[in-house]
C-alpha cells in the first residue's frame, strides 16, 4: 500500500451506503481511478466541495495493487469551475466531456496529456464563452481524447487509396475517414458536404493544436492552453451532419462509447424549452 498526493479532476460522484461516497477522479499519474470516501456525507467529515464534479482537487489516498477501489484519505479544492454550472446547457455539456473521459478511459492507465486537455477544456469553459463556443471545444476534446487513445479520423485524403477527395465527399464510418469516388465502402457511409468537412478537419487541426499545448512545458489548468475553435457558421443541417458523423466514427472505432446521456439530456432540454416558448406566444 502506497500513500498517494495528487491533484485530480473529479468525473463523478455516488452515494454508499449510510454515509460515504465513491469517487471516480482523474489523475496525470494514475489515470481514472476509484475512491472510497468513507464518512463523506457526515458534515464533520472535512471533504467540503473537494468531492464535487467539475471540480480540481488535491487528493490524498491509499493506493493498493491489485484492488479497484482505493481508501480516500483527504481532499481539497484546488479550483471550482463554477461558473459552469449555469446556464443549464454550458452545465450539460461540461458534464458531457466528463462522461466522454468515464466512458471510453480504462481505469489506473496514466493519463497526463488527457487530463491536461480535459482541464483545458474545464478551464476554458470557465471563461465564461457562449454555449456554441463550448459546444464545438468539446468535440475537439472528443477528437484529441481519442487520437491519444490511437484513434483518429482520415479527413485529408481518401482512407483506403490516399488519393486527394476534393468538395464534398462520402465518409466511411468503417473506414474511419474520407473516401474517393472510386473505393468501395467496407459497410455504412454518411454524405459530408463540403461546409461539414470544412468544420471537421476544423475540429481536428485544433485538437492537434491542444494536444500541442497540453503536452507543452508546463502546460496544466493553470496557462498554456489554445483558444476554442472559431464557431462556424450555423445552420441545422450542418449541425446535425457534423454531429452524426462524429457518433457513428466514436461509436465504431472506440470501445466502450455508446453516446452521451449528457447531450440527449441537453437535446430533451431544448425541446422542453421550445415547447414552452410556444405555449408561451399562445397564451
Amino acid at each position: 500500500m502506497a500513500i498517494v498526493r495528487d491533484e485530480a479532476l473529479i468525473l463523478r460522484v455516488m452515494r454508499y451506503r449510510e454515509t460515504s461516497k465513491i469517487v471516480v477522479a482523474l489523475t496525470p499519474a494514475f489515470g481514472k481511478v476509484h475512491l472510497l470516501a468513507k464518512g463523506a456525507r457526515e458534515y464533520k467529515r472535512g471533504f467540503g466541495g473537494a468531492l464535487e464534479i467539475l471540480t480540481r482537487a488535491h487528493l490524498v489516498f491509499y493506493h493498493q495493487k491489485q484492488r479497484d477501489l482505493h481508501l480516500l484519505h483527504s481532499a481539497s479544492v484546488e479550483q471550482p469551475y463554477l461558473r459552469l454550472l449555469s446556464p443549464a446547457s454550458v452545465y450539460h455539456l461540461a458534464c458531457a466531456a466528463l462522461e466522454f473521459v468515464l466512458r471510453v478511459l480504462p481505469d489506473e492507465d496514466p493519463a497526463g496529456e488527457i487530463y491536461h486537455t480535459l482541464a483545458a477544456f474545464l478551464e476554458r469553459g470557465d471563461a465564461e464563452p457562449s454555449p456554441g463556443e463550448i459546444y464545438w471545444a468539446l468535440r475537439v476534446f472528443q477528437f484529441r481524447t481519442v487520437a491519444l487513445l490511437g484513434y483518429a479520423p482520415q479527413l485529408t485524403c481518401c482512407a483506403v487509396c490516399g488519393e486527394a477527395v476534393p468538395g464534398a465527399a462520402t465518409f466511411g464510418v468503417a473506414e474511419g475517414g474520407l473516401l474517393c469516388a472510386r473505393c468501395r465502402p467496407q459497410g455504412e457511409t454518411r454524405p459530408l458536404s463540403p461546409g461539414a468537412l470544412d468544420v471537421l478537419r476544423s475540429l481536428v487541426t485544433h485538437a492537434g493544436s491542444a494536444g500541442a499545448a497540453a503536452a507543452g512545458e508546463g502546460a496544466s489548468a493553470r496557462g498554456g492552453h489554445p483558444a476554442f475553435p472559431p464557431v462556424p457558421r450555423r445552420s441545422a443541417g450542418l449541425d446535425r451532419q457534423v454531429a452524426d458523423v462524429v457518433e457513428c466514427f466514436l461509436r465504431y472505432h472506440v470501445t466502450g462509447y455508446q453516446g452521451l446521456r449528457s447531450l440527449k439530456s441537453l437535446s430533451d432540454w431544448r425541446t422542453l424549452q421550445r415547447a414552452a416558448g410556444r405555449r408561451s406566444a399562445r397564451s
